[in-house]
């Protein structure tokens, strides 16, 4: 059972990762799944990534991902992130 330490405290991260990104990004909705294997997704709204003039929805199978790509797509416009910012740093 080793890495279930560090599992938790990766879930725990990205917990703390959504938290910072939606204070930053109050406009952005991110639903929890209604069941264990569906889809982390996060709700856009229009021009925050890309052409994507009337929003956007990503989705992804954990929280963890979810939180990568929108930090991401926001570095990439040039936006902030949020304080908990790790999107591309290795996992463990």
């Amino acid at each position: 059972m080793s890495g279930s330490g560090g599992r938790a405290e990766a879930i725990a991260a990205s917990f703390a990762r959504k938290a910072a990104f939606l204070a930053a990004h109050p406009d952005v909705v991110i639903l929890t799944p209604p069941r264990p294997l569906d889809r982390w997704r996060a709700v856009l709204p229009g021009g925050m990534i890309g052409e994507a003039a009337d929003g956007a929805t990503l989705g992804a199978p954990d929280l963890e991902q979810l939180m990568d790509m929108l930090e991401e797509a926001c570095r990439e416009q040039g936006a902030p992130a949020g304080d908990q910012g790790t999107a591309g740093a290795p996992r463990g």
